[in-house]
């Protein structure tokens, strides 16, 4: 098989977002959303992406039936495998990895909200672009940089105490954002990083986003029959303009199939549905390149 190389990609969405966990919940909501366990911060597995992904395609390049013979098309062969009752089972040549949160809006009294990040998901950022060999634009680099070194106390990392920062004093210097009041850093440069976490940035300490990302909304779902409710039930969401950051592997050779599904994936006249209930308007999205 060739070397893979890695494509980064921002999921910008434009809808709440129920990725579903599928665990058993005896608490309050009944429906929580897929978590990343070593952070607990809402994320969307490989395997929920990949299958949004293949559906949007698969209805695009149909696979061919005959009776009992399915015959997947060669666009989807080549990018995600074949169909599981393939006569000729192939596995695809991409790699899709999880998509991890990268920023989530906090309402504020000044405008309707601040896009809010945190230091360590800046530093994660870094992490699996170097880990996957995926070449963040070093002004970007720089900016992180430049962000991780206001956590710094004596040299050392400080990132679960200090207030969030923002970037701006267009708005005052009595910013609050939820419970919190706003640092104004206003000789960093956030120009770059705000291209992918969106504009009006707030990067907040460890212990304080991590707060935030326990408070998602919860909406309330009833089942009415006759007019009767008959099965009330509660459901976390990912709130809209919360976006993501993924990194797919492809092969390192030329490919009209991936290279027609990259360029696909990219356009922003295509709009892609990932998580649960797909007619109530969940889950739309577009990608960017990162």
């Amino acid at each position: 098989m060739a070397n893979l190389v890695s494509k980064g990609f921002i999921l910008n969405f434009s809808t709440n977002l129920h990725a579903g966990s599928g665990d058993a919940n005896y608490g309050i909501i009944d429906k929580l959303v897929q978590r990343e366990p070593a952070t607990n911060r809402p994320i969307i597995h490989s395997s929920s992406l990949k299958g949004a992904l293949r559906e949007y395609f698969e209805f695009k390049n149909p696979p061919l039936r005959d009776k009992d013979k399915v015959t997947t098309s060669n666009f989807v062969r080549e990018v995600f495998g074949s169909h599981q009752n393939d006569d000729n089972m192939e596995s695809g040549k991409c790699r899709f990895l999880a998509a991890y949160l990268l920023s989530i809006p906090v309402r504020s009294n000044t405008i309707p909200y601040f896009m809010a990040t945190s230091v360590d998901v800046l530093k994660e950022l870094k992490h699996e672009a170097e880990s996957t060999g995926y070449s963040l634009s070093t002004t970007l680099v720089a900016e992180i940089d430049s962000i991780i070194e206001l956590f710094k106390v004596n040299g050392e990392e400080n990132l679960h105490n200090g207030n969030p920062i923002i970037f701006t004093n267009n708005f005052g210097l009595n910013v609050i954002l939820e419970d919190w009041v706003a640092n104004v850093k206003e000789n960093v440069n956030v120009t770059e990083l705000e291209k992918i976490t969106g504009s009006n940035l707030a990067v907040f300490n460890s212990s304080d986003f991590a707060k935030l990302c326990n408070q998602l909304p919860v909406i309330a779902r009833n089942q009415l029959e006759n007019g009767e409710s008959k099965n009330l039930w509660y459901e976390e969401v990912v709130p809209r303009f919360s976006r993501f950051f993924q990194f797919t592997l492809i092969p390192d050779e030329t490919n009209i199939e991936i290279d027609s599904f990259l360029k696909d994936l990219i356009n922003p006249d295509n709009t892609f549905q990932i998580g649960a209930n797909a007619t109530i308007g969940y889950g739309y999205c577009k990608f960017n390149t990162l």
